[in-house]
């Protein structure tokens, strides 16, 4: 398990990096807070979908992806809505 989760925390660092290259390309950098514990948990959530994929099937596992999606964006949405933004 340990190698498989270093590959795809490799995986996900290399594509937060990108991903915050071309924020900052275009201008529009975020802060170190804004990336470091999105990248732990999207590794967390990889290595889940992935084990959830070979235990359970890969329909089940986009299932409970989907699901949980939908859940984040609900509390984001419902945290913005609180501090009135």
């Amino acid at each position: 398990m340990v190698p498989r989760l270093s590959i795809i925390l490799t995986l996900v660092i290399l594509c937060v990096v990108f991903g915050v290259s071309l924020f900052d390309f275009v201008g529009a950098t975020p802060g170190p807070q804004a990336v470091l514990l999105p990248m732990v948990i999207m590794t967390m959530m990889i290595e889940r979908f992935y084990v959830t994929s070979e235990e359970d099937g890969a329909m089940f596992s986009v299932q409970l992806a989907i699901g949980t999606v939908l859940v984040s964006v609900i509390v984001l949405l419902d945290a913005r809505r609180g501090q009135g933004g």
